[in-house]
């Protein structure tokens, strides 16, 4: 009985997962459509267990599959100006992360994947990630 109650819990965390996906990749069909193929790859990868403490240990990885869809992904869109922007909500996407750096894009490609280097902070760095730093006159 408790196995079919650890199973019905998996279930509804793919169903969960299955619906966030669609809003934390709104607009991007291919992201939308491969976190599908992944998201499903791994449910049936899983889907034999019946021991109940690897299905509790399935369902704390949901739980935090979950937190990291709707904490720590966020889109990109490019602008105008030829800049990415991010639209972060401080109370979801920053909370509990005030002390790490932010990161940015390189434009450079290594095949297809898009290189991100992590900014550099030292005590001489005024600037930020942002401007102010120096070079960046005011005039």
């Amino acid at each position: 009985m408790a196995t079919t109650s650890l199973r019905s819990s998996i279930l509804g965390g793919y169903r969960r997962l299955l619906r966030l996906r669609l809003q934390v990749f709104v607009g991007d069909q291919y992201a939308i459509d491969q976190a599908r193929l992944q998201l499903r790859a791994e449910f049936l990868k899983h889907r034999h267990v019946q021991n109940p403490d690897e299905l509790n240990g399935l369902i704390a990885g949901i739980r935090e599959v979950e937190e990291m869809f709707s904490e720590n992904i966020v889109q990109a869109r490019l602008n105008d100006a030829g800049n990415y922007e991010v639209n972060l909500k401080p109370e979801v996407h920053l909370k509990g992360k005030e002390h790490e750096m932010m990161t940015h894009v390189d434009d450079r490609l290594v095949g297809d994947t898009v290189v991100v280097e992590r900014s550099k902070a030292s005590k001489e760095d005024d600037g930020g990630c942002c401007g102010g730093g120096p070079g960046d006159e005011k005039n």
